[in-house]
């Protein structure tokens, strides 16, 4: 169904993996098969090939914002009340998933990532599914990883969401207040992908799973298809993109991003390039 890229291939094009991240506790014997460390920012604007990330590689998503490196040593992601729209976005999909990197089940992801914890702040770490990221009608599974709401600042909230023409069909949200938490720190937030949930972790401690083995989450989170990733900085609290006392600027800052692939020896995933749903 996948066209896949054998650690072989991979390891041509991503020479350090050579000397691997290891994957935490809960992701033991998975495999890293994809990562950024940011030293340089490989982002496109346009849909070509080659390219780590995309600005804003959504489907009628925006593409402002200033997006960038400033020391080699994390992606800055700023979002200004005098830039054009509300959100600024970069993804590991071009616009309309001309070509993208994208994983599915069994995946552990674990990214390293810090925000300024301000009134508006609406930071986000999502994966986007391809027929959802390429289908203007907004259609397809959407499991958000991390979302920080300064209406409830101290909450972690993780919520997947079935879309059918825009309308969220089904979706299944865990807040916990992790204790002594400074999220304007670098912290730690991974999701493990397996056939029967999703679970959330925070600095590699368990912040609660959701189960994936019935409808409707079964028809989109069971490996009908492969998940992008998105990186988004966005204006907002409680869900709307008006919040009174609006701060601005907001800043997203990600020091690295490692993908580990569940499976093993010549089933082992790397990373995709263009169309392949068949």
């Amino acid at each position: 169904m996948r066209k896949l890229i054998i650690s072989a291939i991979l390891s041509l094009c991503f020479p350090l993996l050579a000397h691997a991240q290891t994957a935490p506790s809960q992701a033991a014997g998975y495999n890293l098969v994809w990562q950024d460390a940011f030293s340089t920012l490989n982002l496109c604007k346009t849909n070509i090939a080659g390219c780590n990330w995309y600005q804003s590689g959504v489907s009628n998503w925006p593409s402002e914002g200033a997006i960038t490196d400033p020391s080699g040593t994390y992606a800055n992601i700023n979002w200004t009340s005098g830039q054009g729209s509300g959100i600024t976005v970069m993804s590991t999909a071009a616009n309309n998933v001309a070509h993208f990197h994208a994983w599915d089940l069994p995946v552990y992801i674990e990214i390293s990532m810090a925000f300024n914890p301000v009134t508006g702040n609406w930071p986000a770490i999502l994966l986007s599914s391809i027929s959802n990221g390429g289908n203007p009608t907004y259609t397809g599974g959407e499991a958000d990883m991390f979302e920080w709401d300064s209406t409830s600042p101290t909450w972690f909230q993780s919520t997947l969401h079935v879309w059918v023409n825009g309308t969220d069909t089904g979706s299944e949200t865990i807040h916990p207040a992790p204790a002594g938490i400074t999220w304007s720190n670098f912290n730690t937030y991974g999701l493990l992908w397996t056939s029967t949930q999703m679970c959330s972790y925070l600095n590699n401690v368990l912040m609660g799973c959701q189960s994936i083995t019935s409808a409707p989450f079964n028809t989109v989170f069971a490996g009908q298809e492969s998940y992008f990733l998105v990186l988004s900085e966005q204006e907002g609290c409680a869900g709307s993109s008006s919040c009174p006392g609006q701060a601005s600027p907001l800043n997203m800052q990600v020091k690295w991003v490692h993908v580990f692939d569940g499976l093993s020896g010549s089933q082992m995933r790397g990373f995709q390039r263009g169309t392949v749903m068949q």
